[in-house]
């Protein structure tokens, strides 16, 4: 068996080297055309999991003897001429030998099989030879999917096999019986996917629901705000709406902050050329107490003292403060937003003005000074990220599902699929009981900006990915497509018990969020409302990996243990836990790599687009 295992090795070069100069192959080839698209990126899959799979035997045969650590069974996968395979070869076969076990030939063959495929494909020297013989290279790919799968279940089979054993042993060096034996099919729920969930450094689930719970409440009292209190009285001013940015920003001292766009439509204005029937002001929002911000627009500082008998502010706890007031800090650009000094003119708000009026009053706008709500706190207003602003005055808002009709690898690649899927659902958690959380379909309601229709650049306008939250109170003034749009994704309390029931899905959110999810991986429309073809639909959910499809699936059934009422607590940890933190990692490990790590001989990635938080 020792000779079978020494055997082995050299394949398994011969099988990384081969993989790697394919996929260099490929690589050059790409986007030639878009039958050869798919079967470089088929190839690349199956190759990605031949390594992980290989890497995983390596590393559950050698890790517990102390021959390797994660990070030299990785490089020995990624890298064929990696020194270990010179420096530990007869350590490496022994261990593997110990842990296959009667397996071992069989794990041989699977290498073999895979080593011939790769080595049969190397025959692609052009992409005319791939497009005329397109069925004999999707025969290799299917072979080469079949010994991953063997390949997994021997991995699956000896890591429950070798637990067994360590298990009775213990139990018998120690004089206890031995436990009763439990079927393979009963343990394999824990044992397939021996990779532990990563926690962020230094977080917990229950602390990153608790700063959830400050941004969503800190939404609510602002668009509760805007939709009462501070509604512009101005009737040539049709529309105002607030486009929430689900990329929310965390403060200095740890309090929560969201980004916003304010826009005002009507006709009684001068709008900018690029927008001729709206206006837009993006800034950021967070509450804080009167004492944190002391001084931090003070009269004084600003205006030389205070020539009004009402002050605008008041800083001292005892001096009665007004129910609300509100004021409008303005520079030019050449001043910074933080600081306050002769430059910085304040707008005093008239009786009955609003937040239209005082933005009608600033030409040259940085920020919103502060809405104060009560004694103890109050709204303050920062600038808002620069390449926002920017994009937000060049571009215009296009819905995710619109890049759906375009070829996915023009537009994003898979690391910033899986980081707009976690956007989403990073935000279900923190706006779903707000009032710019939608109902229905997320993709056709989710927008970004961009200055192309034709050729959107998905990766450089993350940062903008926004909701809307219509501040217009009475819904029969709203426009007539805009309320046909928002029936279209309703549904009525009988449709929800009726997929509960006879579907069993127990949360709808969470099943809109899934079905996003769906179409993010397989790139293509799904018709949300039909449950049937989406539980159809994600059955050929695989090109982004298992973990995205398991993760894709608990949304869809919200098959959580917990309650399947999103506001109870446990339900959203159990989210963060199982989903947010899966995807993260997923997120984590592709921005590790080098487009990608396994195949350093490829160049580096087009994509540099920083993932959102």
């Amino acid at each position: 068996m020792a000779e079978v295992a020494l055997a082995v090795i050299p394949i398994c070069l011969s099988a990384i080297h081969g993989a790697s100069v394919v996929r260099a192959k490929l690589r050059i080839l790409r986007r030639h055309d878009r039958e050869v698209d798919l079967v470089r990126r088929r190839f690349r899959t199956q190759a990605d999991n031949f390594q992980d799979e290989l890497c995983w035997v390596l590393l559950l045969a050698c890790e517990d003897q102390g021959v390797l650590t994660r990070g030299r069974a990785e490089a020995m996968v990624f890298d064929s001429k990696a020194l270990e395979w010179e420096s530990m070869r007869v350590e490496v076969a022994q261990s593997l030998c110990k842990y296959l076990g009667t397996r071992m030939d069989r794990f041989k063959e699977c290498i073999e099989e895979f080593e011939s495929t790769v080595r049969r494909t190397k025959s692609a020297k052009d992409a005319f030879r791939i497009a005329f013989k397109k069925q004999d290279f999707m025969d290799q790919i299917n072979i080469m999917k079949e010994m991953n799968a063997q390949m997994r279940n021997l991995r699956e089979a000896s890591a429950f096999f070798s637990e067994r054993s360590a298990r009775r042993s213990s139990h018998t060096s120690s004089g206890e019986s031995p436990p009763p034996e439990y079927s393979v099919v009963a343990v394999r729920s824990s044992t397939s996917h021996p990779r532990s969930i990563p926690t962020p450094p230094g977080q917990t689930s229950r602390e990153i629901l608790r700063h959830y719970k400050r941004t969503r409440s800190l939404l609510t009292g602002f668009l509760d705000g805007l939709s009462t209190q501070w509604s512009c009285g101005d009737s040539t001013h049709e529309r105002h709406t607030a486009k929430v940015l689900l990329r929310c920003l965390q403060c200095g001292s740890g309090d929560a902050a969201v980004g916003l766009l304010l826009e005002c439509a009507g006709q009684g204005r001068q709008f900018p050329a690029h927008s001729p029937n709206c206006r837009t002001l993006p800034f950021q929002v967070k509450r804080s107490s009167i004492h944190q911000c002391h001084g931090l627009l003070s009269p004084a500082a600003s205006l030389g003292g205070d020539p009004f008998s009402d002050p605008i502010y008041y800083m001292d706890e005892d001096v009665p403060s007004p129910k609300r007031r509100r004021t409008l800090t303005s520079t030019s650009s050449d001043d910074e937003a933080s600081t306050l000094g002769p430059g910085v003119t304040h707008i005093v708000p008239k009786d009955g003005d609003s937040v239209c009026g005082l933005l009608n009053q600033a030409n040259n706008l940085i920020a919103l000074g502060e809405f104060e709500i009560s004694r103890k706190s109050r709204f303050e207003f920062d600038d808002a990220v620069q390449d926002v602003e920017s994009l937000v005055n060049t571009g215009h808002p296009v819905a995710l599902s619109a890049l759906l009709e375009l070829p996915v690898y023009d537009v994003v690649s898979d690391r910033h699929r899986i980081a707009v899927a976690l956007t989403l659902v990073k935000a279900v958690l923190k706006f779903h009981s707000t009032r710019c959380w939608p109902e229905g379909c997320l993709m056709s309601q989710v927008q970004f900006y961009t200055e192309r229709d034709d050729d959107p650049d998905l990766a450089a306008c993350l940062h903008t990915l926004h909701l809307t939250a219509d501040m217009s109170t009475p819904d029969l003034e709203m426009d007539a497509g805009i309320a046909a749009g928002k029936a279209n994704n309703r549904l009525s309390k009988e449709d929800i018990r009726h997929a509960k029931e006879a579907f069993g899905i127990e949360n709808m959110l969470l099943y809109c969020v899934g079905v996003a999810l769906l179409q993010i991986g397989i790139w293509d429309t799904v018709p949300w409302k039909d449950v049937i073809t989406v539980r159809r639909r994600m059955g050929r959910l695989s090109f982004l990996g298992e973990k995205y499809h398991r993760v894709t699936k608990k949304l869809v059934n919200c098959n959580f243990e917990s309650a399947s009422s999103l506001s109870n607590e446990n339900l959203q940890a159990a989210i963060i836990d199982e989903v947010i933190f899966v995807l993260q990692a997923m997120s984590d490990d592709l921005a590790k790599e080098v487009e990608p790590r396994s195949w350093p001989e490829a160049g580096p990635s087009s994509f540099s687009a920083p993932i959102m938080t």
